[in-house]
């Protein structure tokens, strides 16, 4: 077995693992709240790090605060699969930087944010919507969003 077989194995086995992890501390969510309803603070705890576990596991990189969790959630798409709709700013990761820049896609090109010129300082691999930026923190029970493991196990 490769290198790189065995590592997409470790990551598939960890993310599994990971999985696991959120439904069981959903699980036991529903268990306090039914057997132990004054622990309130202790369950929103163990919710926040379901979702917060269940984030990692998904696949998703921390950029900046999110109104749940305290960071902010970006999915970085690859160019391969999908381009953002033209003109719109969206977050670019660029190749030979390993860096982040703002900028667009128009016309089979990657632009700066601020140029009309195409952008050249390196290879635009993937993309990501912009983050949204501060927003006040939603009470766990406005929370309506299903962990990405209940919607695997559907």
């Amino acid at each position: 077995m490769s290198a790189l077989t065995q590592q997409r194995t470790r990551l598939d086995e960890d993310k599994a693992h990971a999985c696991a992890l959120v439904l069981w501390l959903y699980e036991q969510v529903k268990v306090y709240r039914r057997l132990a309803p004054g622990l309130k603070d202790d369950i929103e705890q163990m919710e926040e790090a379901a979702a917060l576990l269940d984030t990692y596991q998904a696949g998703l990189a921390l950029a900046t605060p999110h109104p749940l969790t305290g960071a902010e959630l970006v999915r970085w798409v690859s160019v391969q699969d999908a381009r953002p709709d033209s003109g719109r700013t969206v977050l670019m990761w660029i190749d030979e930087a390993q860096t982040v820049w703002p900028g667009y896609h128009h016309r089979g090109h990657w632009y700066d944010r601020e140029s009309v010129h195409p952008f050249d300082l390196g290879t635009v691999s993937h993309w990501a919507e912009l983050p949204t930026g501060p927003a006040p923190i939603p009470s766990l029970a406005a929370r309506h969003e299903p962990a990405a493991c209940l919607e695997d196990a559907s």
